[in-house]
């Protein structure tokens, strides 16, 4: 699903106007991105949890000289709800 796919269907689920709807889903998005990025868990009931994890020392190397460089690396971990990983469980295994 695309973003104007997820402001369509929302508009239609709440009723709103579709570009409220997006200045809604867009600062929501952009407010989670700024809170995670200070170092803050975001918890969104039924969807699951956000969480900056870091920084690690990585390892790199230079692809011209072969020279090795260390550089400090975050990354955001999402973890599902317990509803979603109960449908997750329950999901027929493709054969």
């Amino acid at each position: 699903m695309h973003y104007p796919e997820l402001v369509d269907i929302v508009s239609i689920r709440t009723g709103i106007r579709k570009d409220d709807v997006s200045r809604i889903i867009r600062n929501a998005c952009e407010t989670i991105a700024e809170k995670v990025l200070e170092g803050e868990v975001i918890s969104v009931p039924c969807f699951g949890k956000f969480i900056k994890r870091g920084p690690k020392e990585r390892t790199f190397r230079n692809p011209r000289t072969g020279d090795k460089m260390v550089k400090l690396v975050s990354t955001i971990a999402y973890r599902p709800a317990q509803s979603i990983k109960k449908q997750l469980s329950s999901d027929p295994v493709d054969a």
